[in-house]
């Protein structure tokens, strides 16, 4: 999947249109040239015509085709003609030969990281122009009542304005990529490009420009959700508060509908442009006609021949209401396509994000300016397009040469019960992606137990605690997997020891998180389990998610299996609890001290239940059953104790016979949800990650009681209230026999 590919012709021209868009047309058009003659080459030698890569080829070619038909009709047919054959097909066969000629994942990141550093360049040129009065080009600024206005090597203010606006959201997404990504340095230098472009923009005196950023920065926050969100909009309002006179007058003019003001100017031309619409509402004017018919139409105030200052109107009176539709059908359909990438880890998040949300602030300004009538900026916008789709591309082939390759797939989840029952979600995701693959789950004993048990799961491997000592623990672990001959691995908890034993091993496909080492890995996300913002499901799905795997099935389900109920039943019968009896199970113990519930409150609870009619069962581990015999030495209502005396199947087989379990958190929770009964659960934590909404137990009729201080324990008669409402609801079958992961 991965290859070596030289310095292409094709990505030679891609660079020339990055460097041309900000200073010379000259080099987008030799740029285009080369980009799209290789391209046509490439596609001509492999005899391969297709273009499932372009996800806006449909509407593309209904827009291209109306622009082409205007010649028909148009007003000045040659300047029709010019502008389809010029531009028209050029920016669209921009577009398709980067949606589709971008093949490797470095290719696009090679391209965005010279777009940011070229900004960098061309902000400094436009400093330059500022100080000394002209740019490295000799191009004077832009001139504004009380001072100048930077436009670098551009034409307008607003044109670079416009360059700047959707720099700086592209540099913020990666910024945001590369940190969650724990790559530090690499975000740090796109947080320096991002403020170097946040203050080139302000340069540029362009309000469009700046309406455009803001809205651009609002799309890029509800794309991610982060808790980037607070810090980022905190620093936009003091960034506007803290801005010089000058400035924000600049901002506020835009309200000055006086005679003699821009926006007086602005309003009258679009009246103007909106009169051409009504002479030819359906067809236009054709293509590239607006500034020889506009002068017939332009109102008496308007001074010279101006641009219509609004993409949308001028392109309604060039191609009628007819092109208004089809170029509005492009527009829905590139931010429709945009939302799936944007969803995906990594660069292509990124990249799609900065695409959609730095697009997002360039339909804005289109709407005060006419970004699409200039070169540069169309340019910019259609190669922006095409690598969007050349990134969801890539992605697409990777999943479908998981498909092809994966044949043997090892899960590693190496800590403790809990944990691992609530990656069985991401366990049958996994064996729905991959059916016909040989599933092996590594985990450590005893709880491999539990889930050989388990339909779906085709193998379970113990993890041997001599792999977690050191480099030759590391070796040992590496040699046991490759014996295995594995094709993908996935780590569902990071360790630098099972990402060096992946890596050691040469298992081609590792999937984990991008922490602890998580460079050896090929396919990482990063690691937000602290915010506490999803539920542990979540989070270990979308892991599994990285392999193409469904996120849609939440809840963890264990299979009971008939020899270990049988069991069960025999044990409570000899303890004189028939299956009439109405079972409530204990466990008042949790791996976290600070996490449990005071045991004298436990006690009472114990007490006061003991007086009715249910039969109470204590359960708990091996390791605690020392624990228990203090605890059970100070009880005095009868309690049947289990502790220390099941397998974790025979636990499973005893709490699906439960009416319901008091637990606080810990692994017998969430094996309780598993198998279909209801829990109380105790939290005492007070930390974002040790929360009920991120280590609850998931699914229907549970209850969670969390303490309102650390130093104020849940009061127990509300932990019995709790109970008796539980005891009142109906109980679900549990899983027996079943296969939950179909």
């Amino acid at each position: 999947m991965r290859t070596k590919e030289g310095l292409t012709p094709f990505e030679v021209g891609l660079w020339l249109i990055i460097l041309g868009i900000p200073c010379s047309r000259a080099l987008i058009e030799i740029g285009a040239t080369l980009l799209i003659g290789s391209w046509l080459w490439r596609k001509w030698q492999a005899r391969d015509f297709t273009l499932r890569r372009a996800t806006l080829l449909t509407p593309l070619i209904a827009f291209v085709a109306w622009a082409a038909l205007s010649i028909l009709w148009s007003a000045h047919p040659p300047l029709t003609t010019k502008a389809v054959l010029w531009q028209t097909f050029e920016y669209a066969a921009i577009y398709l030969a980067v949606s589709d000629g971008i093949r490797q994942p470095s290719m696009a990141r090679r391209a965005v990281w010279l777009w940011l550093g070229w900004s960098a360049f061309m902000a400094a040129d436009g400093a330059i122009q500022l100080l000394r009065g002209a740019d490295l080009l000799g191009y004077a600024p832009g001139l504004i009542s009380g001072g100048a206005r930077m436009t670098a090597a551009m034409k307008y203010p607003n044109d670079f304005g416009a360059y700047a606006a959707w720099t700086a959201v592209l540099a913020m997404s990666v910024m945001i990529a590369e940190w969650s990504h724990g790559r530090r340095r690499n975000g740090a230098v796109a947080a320096m490009l991002l403020g170097v472009n946040a203050l080139a923009l302000v340069a540029t005196y362009s309000r469009g420009a700046w309406l455009g950023m803001a809205l651009a920065l609002l799309v890029a926050l509800i794309l991610y959700r982060t808790r980037y969100a607070v810090p980022l909009v905190v620093a936009g309002g003091i960034a506007i508060a803290w801005l010089p006179g000058p400035y924000l007058d600049r901002l506020l003019s835009v309200l000055e509908l006086h005679q003699g003001s821009a926006s007086y100017e602005r309003l009258l031309i679009w009246r103007s442009v909106w009169g051409m619409i009504q002479t030819h509402p359906w067809l236009g004017f054709g293509l590239n006609t607006f500034n020889t018919v506009f002068p017939h139409y332009k109102d008496p105030a308007i001074w010279g021949t101006p641009y219509a200052h609004n993409c949308f109107l001028q392109l309604t009176a060039e191609l009628g209401l007819v092109g208004f539709l089809l170029f509005s059908w492009l527009l829905v359909r590139t931010f429709a396509q945009g939302w799936r990438p944007a969803q995906r880890p990594g660069w292509e998040r990124a990249v799609a994000v900065g695409v959609i949300a730095g697009g997002a602030g360039y339909v804005l300004q289109s709407v005060v300016e006419t970004n699409w009538y200039s070169l540069p900026l169309a340019a910019m916008w259609w190669l922006s397009l095409g690598l969007m789709d050349g990134l969801h591309g890539i992605a697409e082939d990777r999943q479908q040469w998981f498909t092809e390759k994966i044949r043997r797939l090892v899960a590693v989840r190496t800590d403790r019960l809990g944990d691992v029952v609530m990656n069985l979600p991401a366990l049958a995701a996994l064996r729905q992606r991959f059916p016909r693959a040989a599933l092996t789950l590594m985990v450590r004993p005893p709880l491999d137990d539990l889930l050989r048990a388990q339909p779906g799961i085709d193998a379970v491997a113990p993890h041997d605690a001599a792999y977690d000592r050191g480099a030759l623990g590391a070796i040992r672990w590496a040699l046991a997997l490759r014996r295995q001959r594995f094709d993908a691995a996935v780590l569902l908890n990071p360790t630098k020891q099972a990402h060096l034993a992946t890596w050691l091993a040469g298992i081609p496909i590792r999937v984990g998180y991008a922490r602890k080492w998580g460079w050896l890995l090929t396919d990482t996300i990063p690691d937000r389990k602290a915010d506490g913002t999803q539920h542990e499901t979540e989070y270990n799905l979308e892991l599994a998610a990285v392999l193409g795997a469904s996120t849609a099935q939440r809840v963890p389900r264990l299979v009971v299996a008939p020899k270990d109920q049988q069991v069960v039943r025999e044990l409570l019968e000899q303890a004189g609890a028939g299956p009439q009896c109405t079972l409530i199970a204990i466990h008042p113990w949790t791996s976290d001290p600070a996490k449990q519930w005071p045991l004298p409150m436990m006690a009472e609870l114990i007490e006061t239940l003991g007086a009715g009619t249910p039969t109470l069962v204590l359960i708990g581990g091996p390791d605690e059953t020392e624990q228990a015999r203090h605890f059970l030495a100070g009880i005095r209502a009868p309690i049947l104790s289990f502790v220390g005396r099941l397998s974790l199947r025979q636990l499973a087989a005893l709490l699906a016979q439960c009416r319901v379990l008091v637990s606080n958190d810990s692994g017998p929770v969430h094996v309780a949800a598993a198998v279909g009964t209801p829990t109380i659960t105790l939290f005492t934590g007070q930390r974002p990650a040790a929360t009920p909404r991120r280590w609850g137990p998931i699914g229907p009729g549970h209850i969670t009681l969390a303490s309102r201080h650390p130093e104020i324990p849940i009061p127990v008669n509300e932990v019995l209230a709790a109970v008796l409402r539980q005891l009142e609801a109906p109980k679900s079958q549990p899983q027996t026999g079943s296969d939950p992961w179909v």
